[in-house]
């Protein structure tokens, strides 16, 4: 499989470069655990996800993702479940199907665990493709508007304060 890292200089193949070049939108994969992240591994020590980087925290030290599933887990709240944002394998051909985003929370990936895990994992690949603004925006709006939002996180965030253009449209 290739990865961003095999069409960089050698110079520049470091995981914390990779990390560095991180922008809002991007789509990347990395293997995530439930101890860490609360991911449902379901069984297993950890687990494949794709992730969309919303941001990163004001010290450059941790990004803020959003995760994409294949579905909903029936077991969460209608209002977890009406956060989540339809992403199509049409339009995103790197998904095997047509997917949702949880848009109801985001989870934070230190950079010491992205550069640790961008490169140990043979299926782990940077930046499969970037989602378009307006989808951008609708995710970050979704979050905001959650009850499960801690407001005080707009510090730590600055993103999060940004208006996207699903607002206003």
């Amino acid at each position: 499989m290739v990865t961003l890292s095999d069409f960089l200089p050698p110079d520049t193949r470091d995981s914390g470069y990779i990390f560095n070049q991180l922008k809002e939108g991007n789509v990347f994969a990395i293997k995530l655990n439930n101890k860490d992240h609360g991911i449902d591994c379901q069984g297993h020590p950890d687990r494949r996800k794709f992730c969309i980087v919303l941001g990163k925290r004001n010290d450059d030290l941790i990004v803020a993702i959003a995760l994409i599933n294949s579905e909903i887990n029936a077991n969460v709240d209608q209002e977890v479940k009406d956060l989540h944002i339809d992403i199509s394998q049409n339009e995103y051909p790197f998904l095997d199907y047509d997917s949702k985003i949880d848009a109801s929370k985001f989870i934070e990936i230190q950079k010491e665990y992205f550069k640790k895990n961008i490169n140990s994992t043979d299926d782990c690949k940077v930046f499969h493709s970037t989602i378009s603004e307006e989808l951008l925006g609708k995710i970050i709006t979704n979050i905001t508007s959650s009850s499960l939002f801690i407001p005080k996180l707009k510090k730590k965030y600055p993103f999060f304060n940004r208006k996207g253009k699903a607002e206003n449209n």
